[in-house]
């Protein structure tokens, strides 16, 4: 899904990005073991099936989330 920086301010954190390394293609598994990658590959198409050739291959390396993901500031509006 695409996430609108600016208004959710805690996920830009939990990532560690900074307003120069936006965009920025993010894969987050909100599982038992939370863990994300930011995409290295350039945001296009190409670059997000490269991206997911990569975990899909085993070669990605995630980064684990050791607290709680955030909820969405915003999130009722999704869901109306």
């Amino acid at each position: 899904m695409r996430l609108d920086a600016t208004a959710e301010p805690e996920f830009t954190g939990l990532f560690k990005l900074e307003a120069d390394s936006l965009p920025a293609f993010v894969v987050l598994n909100p599982g038992k073991k939370k863990r994300f990658l930011i995409s290295q590959k350039e945001m296009s198409a190409n670059g997000i099936s490269e991206t997911l050739d990569i975990i899909l291959g085993g070669d990605a390396r995630f980064v684990r989330i050791k607290s709680d993901i955030p909820a969405f500031t915003n999130e009722h509006e999704f869901f109306q």
